[in-house]
Order: structure tokens, then C-alpha cells, then sequence
């Protein structure tokens, strides 16, 4: 009679969970799966987004290197993509923007290319991404500001290079800059 009295006080002790327990358990599991599949679209599109970012800076990079290793005097430059690029001129005696001075505008303390100004002929191209099988476009412009001494000879030039990839989300565009003097 004592072990059967022990026995059934040892099972009053070992009950389960309850059936409000487990629903809230799995209220809870379930919360926190549906947080995790939210984030994942919205991973994959900041994941999408950086990869343009830094596809921009590549090709920004890119022209700027090309532009800088021009000589001073170099009115333009041929490239395969772009074709005939102009370089800037400048004016005796002079700092000189290329092609006009709203086409680079200060932003937060740096000059970057005002994407809003209509595009000018010859100081910008459309980029084809040739490792993008969808076809990624980007658009390239790009501004010089020339300084010329007194006597005409041409002592700087500066470049910035602008990149942006057009689509239905706004994208701030990726601006490079560099200066060439003599």
C-alpha cells in the first residue's frame, strides 16, 4: 500500500505542460518566425541596393582614373564605352567649371554632380554593367573645373565623377573626385 501511495505522488508531481502553456509557446514561436521572414525581403533588398552602391563606385573610379592620367592640355579622351569625352577648358587667369556651374553643386561640404540638371553632351554616358545579365544601366557625368595661370597655361584640373543607376527607388548617386596639377 505505501509504494502505491509513493507512486501516485511521484506522478502528481511529474505532470506535463498545460494546454495554455503550449499555446502560448507556440504564440511566441510563431511571433518570432513571422519577425524573421519579414526581414529576409528586406535583407535581400539592402543586399541589392549595396551592390549597386559599390558597382557605382567601381565605374566612377574607373573614368576617374582615365581622366587624371590625361595630360593637363587634353581637351578630351576617347573611351570604348562612352566614345569622345570632353576634359574641360579653361579660361586665362581663371578657375573655369566645365560644362557650367550648375552642374556641380556643394553637398554637405563636398562637390558632387547635381543629377536633377538635364544632361550635358559630352560630359555624360549611359554604362552598360557587362557582369549584369539584367542588363544594369548606369548613368555617368562628370564636371571639371580648370584653374589656368596668367599667361594661359593650364596649372590644375579637377574632376568629379558622378555615377547613379536609375530605378524606381530613390538612390543617392555615388560621386568621386580627384586633381591633376602641374
Amino acid at each position: 500500500m505505501r509504494n502505491m501511495k509513493k507512486v501516485r505522488e511521484v506522478r502528481i508531481r511529474q505532470r506535463g505542460f498545460t494546454l495554455a502553456e503550449l499555446a502560448i509557446a507556440t504564440a511566441v514561436l510563431l511571433f518570432g518566425v513571422a519577425a524573421v521572414v519579414q526581414l529576409v525581403p528586406r535583407a535581400i533588398t539592402t543586399n541589392q541596393a549595396n551592390r549597386y552602391d559599390t558597382t557605382s563606385v567601381v565605374i566612377a573610379q574607373r573614368y576617374l582614373d582615365q581622366m587624371t592620367a590625361q595630360p593637363l592640355s587634353a581637351p578630351t579622351m576617347t573611351d570604348s564605352l562612352c566614345g569622345t569625352m570632353s576634359l574641360g577648358t579653361g579660361a586665362v587667369a581663371s578657375s573655369t567649371i566645365s560644362p557650367n556651374s550648375t552642374y556641380l553643386k556643394m553637398l554637405n561640404g563636398f562637390v558632387s554632380l547635381d543629377f536633377t540638371q538635364t544632361a550635358v553632351a559630352g560630359y555624360n554616358c549611359n554604362y552598360t554593367d557587362p557582369n549584369n545579365a539584367s542588363g544594369g544601366v548606369y548613368q555617368v557625368r562628370w564636371g571639371v573645373v580648370v584653374t589656368e595661370s596668367a599667361s594661359g597655361q593650364i596649372e590644375s584640373k579637377r574632376y568629379v565623377v558622378g555615377v547613379t543607376r536609375p530605378s524606381s527607388e530613390f538612390r543617392f548617386p555615388v560621386n568621386v573626385d580627384g586633381t591633376v596639377e602641374r
